[in-house]
């Protein structure tokens, strides 16, 4: 028997999902997946969408054009089954976190002190050393947040919220404000699964499934980890960052580097070992980690 068409249109958040369905026996015997990223604006051909038989997808609002989710619901075939998957943009263990324009992984905190005019001493002395509730309320920030979640969420096929909300503190539940950490991507296929009915997936494909995006984790500021009672965040945590392994101070002095010079691409500059930040950290008496 052939099998029926899968389409899986989503951001980064659908790589794991996609390797999970493929795993489960009658999923991965009914249905073959084809996986298409949609904030690179992938192209998605309209014979695939027609022959489609199961569409799950993140929804787009109709300013993504043809690529919006209205759009492509309209070319499926009628009895194609859709389902909106979950789109988390999680800012509980990032609070300053933005999406401004200059530099990767923006944090209006810092952004702000550079644009003091401050050095950068200045601004990890401020950042790091001082109460952060002087100048923002991290619990305040992550309850709006959340209430923009809930929004979102009202619109998800697949119920998963209320689990976040209930655990995100016990456990690291994301690696960066978009990208799940294994629990979470575990539990998003379960719920696609139990939405279609099959049986879920057991406790041995959740010990195969390797840590999805190895390669970085956002550090968590041990401030909000303190005041937002999250146990995986302290002081001295050796994060993962782009084949190097750092403190959030160190992050932070690299962030600092890329900001104060204009320099956009901190992921290369986290690979290549934030060239100059070992003077900044012999100065200041504190023993560099070695990668």
């Amino acid at each position: 028997m052939s099998r029926k068409l899968c389409i899986v249109h989503a951001n980064c958040q659908g790589e794991p999902l996609v390797e999970l369905l493929r795993s489960h026996p009658e999923f991965g015997e009914r249905y073959r997946v084809r996986y298409f990223v949609n904030y690179t604006r992938e192209y998605v051909p309209p014979d695939s969408l027609g022959s489609c038989a199961l569409f799950l997808h993140q929804w787009l609002d109709p300013g993504w054009g043809e690529l919006s989710s209205e759009a492509m619901r309209a070319r499926l075939a009628p009895r194609a089954r859709a389902l909106v998957l979950p789109n988390f943009l999680f800012l509980g263990y990032w609070p300053f976190w933005d999406h401004a324009p200059g530099i990767e992984f923006s944090d209006f905190f810092l952004n702000e002190l550079v644009a003091r005019g401050l050095n950068k001493a200045e601004c990890m002395h401020i950042y790091c050393d001082t109460d952060v509730r002087r100048f923002h309320d991290p619990a305040a920030l992550v309850e709006q947040s959340f209430a923009r979640e809930r929004k979102k969420a009202e619109r998800w096929d697949v119920p998963c919220l209320d689990w976040v909300h209930e655990n995100w503190r016990r456990e690291q539940l994301f690696l960066t404000v978009n990208h799940p950490a294994k629990a979470l991507a575990f539990r998003v296929a379960q719920g696609v699964l139990e939405a279609l009915g099959f049986a879920p997936l057991g406790p041995e494909h959740l010990a195969a499934m390797p840590e999805p995006f190895p390669d970085f984790e956002l550090p968590i500021h041990p401030q909000v980890g303190e005041l937002l009672g999250l146990p995986f965040a302290p002081a001295d945590r050796a994060w993962r960052t782009f084949g190097h392994r750092r403190t959030f101070r160190q992050y932070v002095a690299c962030y600092l580097d890329c900001r104060l010079n204009r320099v956009a691409d901190l992921t290369a500059y986290l690979r290549l070992g934030c060239p100059g930040s070992a003077l900044e950290w012999a100065e200041s008496g504190q023993e560099e980690e070695k990668a």
